[in-house]
């Protein structure tokens, strides 16, 4: 359950923006266990509805380790992170978040792929102006350290 927790609260707590942040990733710890659609940065809504679902379908309370992982570590589950979480980088982070999101992403990977979930293609950023793939920063780092505990 801790692990669980862990996932979802930091996932969810990663996405959260106040109207009057100039960052998402610094508001990482805001909130935990759920994700509605009004948390999301208002010009990445269509873009996150699809991840917002995944979060609340994959409660803690609602599923076990297993479960949890099998929400996460999929492929189809990485492109709906990438796809919201790409559009949230685009909004008012810094370089060094940048960073720090690449390298919770390869820890995600690693935890994965080590949980024998592995994704297909490399979780990464792009270093355009259109960032494709997950920047959540430190939240994923700890989505990660929760599921090292499972294995």
């Amino acid at each position: 359950m801790r692990v669980q927790s862990i996932i979802v609260a930091t996932l969810s707590s990663a996405l959260l923006v106040s109207a009057t942040s100039s960052s998402f990733v610094t508001s990482v710890f805001a909130r935990a266990d759920t994700v509605s659609d009004v948390d999301v940065p208002a010009a990445c809504k269509s873009q996150c509805q699809p991840y917002v679902n995944l979060v609340n379908r994959c409660d803690p309370t609602k599923v076990t380790v297993n479960q949890t992982l099998d929400c996460f570590c999929n492929d189809s589950a990485a492109k709906t992170i990438e796809s919201c979480f790409g559009c949230a980088v685009t909004q008012n982070v810094t370089q060094e978040e940048r960073q720090q999101a690449q390298s919770a992403l390869d820890s995600l990977s690693n935890t994965c792929k080590q949980a024998g979930r592995p994704f297909s293609s490399p979780l990464t950023l792009d270093s355009g102006a259109v960032a494709v793939m997950v920047a959540q920063g430190t939240a994923l780092m700890a989505v990660v350290l929760g599921l090292f505990a499972l294995l």
